[in-house]
């Protein structure tokens, strides 16, 4: 999101940041919107998570203001670039199911759920997967 910002004509890093929290806050109030209204919500889990995400978000704008904007950039891209590397070689050398294969040699993906709680309802996409 950050590269984005960036193309489109914005150059504070710090007015970016901001710019992406809020964003990503907005993105992430939709989806929780509709976890919630389709009941999916494990509500003791999402309350730590919320008070982890608000203090992530404080701590962080806090003290991303009091980095110079040429380290900022530099962390962003290193983490990147690491980001990158990692998921690239895992995928070189990490061997994956293919779901095709699976399939077509007659295996199950995964065992299908049981449609007891209301975790399922509503939701015949989801439910038990490929079986």
């Amino acid at each position: 999101m950050l590269a984005s910002l960036g193309l489109i004509g914005l150059g504070n890093i710090h007015e970016m940041n901001t710019l992406k929290t809020i964003l990503g806050s907005l993105i992430n109030l939709v989806a929780a919107a509709w976890f919630a209204w389709a009941n999916l919500v494990d509500w003791p889990k999402a309350g730590v998570m919320l008070v982890g995400a608000l203090a992530g978000y404080f701590l962080g704008s806090h003290f991303s203001q009091r980095i110079p904007q040429k380290r900022v950039r530099q962390m962003i891209t290193a983490i990147g670039l690491s980001l990158s590397v990692m998921i690239f070689t895992n995928s070189l050398f990490i061997k994956t199911r293919d779901p095709v294969e699976e399939l077509a040699a007659g295996r199950r993906l995964r065992e299908p759920r049981k449609r007891s709680s209301t975790y399922d309802q509503g939701l015949p996409f989801y439910a038990g997967g490929l079986a």
